[in-house]
């Protein structure tokens, strides 16, 4: 997770970086734009990483808001913040699904409390899957998933009670996965809390509940994922 700051104040992000230490955020990296193509350039090569935005409104040619527009094209998990001399943008940025909204001058104490906030939402965020499907924002608690199914272009969530369909790829669900989750197919990922049996070829996975009876479900174990899930056996 990088923090990216797109300001005409390179104050701002020596602001940004400094408190982002001070609260030990979860950063790889904290990168300064001040010019659309640049930020463009790096929201296509890493927008899949569930970064922090720190957005200026008012800048030269693109917006802020020119720039949430294409992050939330490809990344509707990132955390958005955007900054303005004044609170006139305030209800446009519902639009983004915004985490904050900051009128300058920014100041140390109130970065504090933003990225304490943050931190806690990151946590809890970790407890949840989070996905779009069919234009709706789902959160599942990680353990009440069985299993992710991949198929095609489509992902599979199943659970005890439903299932659901959604676009992602196996890399990306496994970023949002806890270490109770085992990649044993390419098609396949398990929650081993719901793990029953590991056989040479197959897991066997408590798949549905019917009153006092559990209905199994043998999932394929790929020959190069062996090693991932032998260790539990």
């Amino acid at each position: 997770m990088d923090i990216v700051i797109y300001s005409r104040e390179e104050n701002e992000f020596e602001l940004i970086k400094e408190v982002a230490d001070y609260c030990k955020v979860p950063q790889k990296n904290c990168s300064f734009f001040n010019e659309y193509h640049r930020i463009s350039n790096y929201i296509d090569c890493f927008s899949n990483e569930q970064n922090i935005y720190f957005l200026s409104i008012e800048m030269t040619e693109h917006s802020g808001f020119d720039v949430a527009k294409k992050i939330r094209c490809k990344d509707r998990s990132a955390l958005i913040v955007f900054i303005a001399d004044t609170m006139h943008y305030v209800m446009k940025v519902f639009e983004f699904v915004t985490f904050d909204y900051l009128v300058r001058p920014l100041d140390k104490e109130s970065m504090k409390r933003l990225f304490l906030r943050m931190n806690e939402y990151i946590i809890s965020r970790k407890q949840y899957f989070t996905f779009f499907s069919e234009r709706i924002h789902h959160s599942v608690h990680l353990s009440e998933i069985i299993y992710f199914e991949k198929s095609g272009r489509s992902a599979y969530i199943h659970t005890e009670k439903e299932s659901y369909r959604f676009n992602k790829t196996m890399h990306e669900i496994l970023r949002q996965l806890s270490k109770e989750f085992v990649h044993i197919h390419c098609s396949y990922i398990v929650n081993l809390s719901y793990v029953k049996e590991i056989k040479q070829n197959e897991v066997i996975v408590k798949s549905k509940s019917t009153g006092d009876n559990s209905i199994e479900q043998k999932l394929p174990i790929g020959r190069s994922f062996k090693s991932n899930i032998k260790k539990f056996a």
